[in-house]
Formats: C-alpha cells, sequence, structure tokens
C-alpha cells in the first residue's frame, strides 16, 4: 500500500478500515467509515509548514504533537524514521525524539473486531538527561465542508451563579466575529471551509469530547479529562483550528514534568457513525451521553 508514494499499511474491522503510515509520523492517514464508504481525514500530502527547522510536512490525517507548541517541540522533520510493532491485536507506530529534547512518541491503535470505538493511545516519553514540562497533543484533521462541535459547559457548576462555569480561549489571529464561529450558551459551531484564514478556539471542557458532521457522517472523538489537572494554552483540554483549506480536532493530556526516562500516557477513543440532523440535534445526541 501507498499513501501518495509514502509506504503505509491497513488495518480494519466490521466498521472501519484505518491506514497508517509505515516510515513517516506517526501518521495515521486514513479512516473509512465502511457502511457510508466516507473518510473525514483530510488527504494533504503537498501541504508543508515553514519553519526556522526547514518545511514541516504535514501530510493529513492524525499526528502527535507536543504542547505547549514551540518550533522544537513540533516541527522537527517526521518524513521517516517510524518503527511499527505489533502487541497483541494492536499496532504500534514508534518514534525517537529529535535533539535537544528527545521526546519519544508512540501511537498504538486498537481495533476491535465488532466494536464501534478505536482506541488510539499516545505514550510520551523523556529520553533526554534533563526534565521536561510538556504535556501529549492529539491532532486529528479532517476534509473542510462540514461544521465542528465544540461543547462549552454541560449542567451549572453548583455555586448559584456566582463563579464562573466557562473559559474559552482564542488564539491572536482569530477573529471573535468570524461569522464561521458560532457561539451559543452550551456549544459553538465551527464551520469549516468558508474563508482562509485561520481561527482556533480552545477551552476546558469536562466532557471530553469534540465532533465534526459532514456529508452526513459524524466524527467524534474523547478524552479523558482530569479536574486536578493543569493543561496547556491557559488551562485547554479541547481545542478546534480551522484555516479554510483543513480543519483540526485536538485533544490535550495533562501538563506534566517529565524526568529523564519518564512518561506520560494520553488516549482518545474515536467513532463514526451516519446521522442525518443538523450539528445542533448532533450536539444534543452527544451531550446526553
Amino acid at each position: 500500500m501507498s499513501y501518495f508514494d509514502l509506504p503505509s499499511s491497513i488495518i480494519e474491522n466490521d466498521h472501519y478500515r484505518l491506514e497508517y503510515l509505515e516510515e513517516a509520523g506517526p501518521r495515521i492517514v486514513r479512516l473509512v467509515h465502511k457502511s457510508s464508504g466516507v473518510n473525514l481525514l483530510a488527504e494533504l500530502p503537498e501541504l508543508a509548514l515553514n519553519s526556522p527547522l526547514g518545511p514541516y510536512k504535514v501530510l493529513g490525517g492524525h499526528r502527535f504533537w507536543v504542547a505547549p507548541e514551540t518550533w522544537d517541540t513540533c516541527y522537527h522533520s517526521d518524513i521517516n524514521g517510524v518503527r511499527i510493532s505489533q502487541a497483541g491485536g494492536c499496532i504500534v507506530l514508534g518514534r525517537d525524539g529529535e535533539p535537544p529534547l528527545q521526546l519519544y512518541k508512540s501511537v498504538t491503535i486498537q481495533m476491535e473486531q465488532s466494536e464501534t470505538d478505536i482506541q488510539i493511545t499516545h505514550i510520551l516519553r523523556n529520553d533526554s538527561n534533563k526534565p521536561f514540562t510538556c504535556a501529549p497533543w492529539g491532532i486529528t484533521m479532517l476534509t473542510p465542508g462540514g461544521t465542528a462541535v465544540f461543547p462549552l459547559r454541560k449542567g451549572m457548576n453548583g455555586s448559584e451563579g456566582l463563579t464562573p462555569d466557562r473559559a474559552l480561549m482564542f488564539w491572536p489571529y482569530t477573529q471573535i466575529n468570524d461569522p464561521r464561529l458560532i457561539l451559543k450558551d452550551e456549544v459553538a459551531f465551527i464551520k469549516a471551509g468558508d474563508g482562509e484564514s485561520p481561527l482556533k478556539l480552545g477551552a476546558r471542557m469536562p466532557s471530553g469530547w469534540l465532533a465534526y458532521l459532514h456529508q452526513g457522517v459524524c466524527f467524534c472523538k474523547k478524552a479523558v479529562f482530569d479536574s486536578a489537572a493543569v493543561y496547556p494554552d491557559f488551562g485547554c483540554n479541547l481545542e478546534v483550528y480551522t484555516n479554510g483549506v483543513f480543519i483540526e480536532l485536538e485533544t490535550l493530556g495533562e501538563m506534566k514534568t517529565l524526568q529523564p526516562g519518564e512518561s506520560t500516557t494520553h488516549i482518545e477513543k474515536w467513532q463514526m457513525f451516519t446521522f442525518a440532523g443538523t450539528p445542533n440535534e448532533l450536539f444534543e445526541k452527544l451531550n446526553q451521553t
């Protein structure tokens, strides 16, 4: 198999066909929902981001970055160097870190034959000789044309309205009056593909899920939220970014100081299903779970 001339392999079960790269990444590049035939993951083999370290090829799909975002934590070329192993029925994509940080990353893909959930386990290990403070960051790039569903609140916080119950983060390039961003009391909707300027929204949200609705198919991912944890970017565990070319659903793990040899784990659960309703109806459905 190949993904635009990059070697790739496939793992599948009753519900999905998932394609991952054999040498670049770790990267998951396609996820086909078998009953609909739809792949919502963005395919961007030529897209490269400029950085002081040289062009960084994004490639598309799902990648594993390290927060907070800096040139050294995120932009080293990862076009080769992945090692693949199997642990039981799981596929493990591992990659040694680049100097000076030496952060080892692995992505484990677990798909049980009849289950509709896919488990993606991100492991980040400090292989340097110095402590390093960071957080694992799972980024899933999706094709434009649909709408992201971003929950902002679930129920009151028990303070009788005396303390705040939501925290939203905006990046410098985000215009709050951007027509692609629709803010409501309980949820935000971010439309993808209606403009070329970048837009990013982050929040601290205990429910821990994000969803994207496009072509009558929903992609949803969820990560466990720890109320006692410190998260990056002023406390964000969820973020959504779009720029008119793609849209990203992002979950972040806890900020930790990793001692030499120490690791941290961040798990996402993915699911795809057909949905004929509106983004607001999708929010109401997912917010009940």
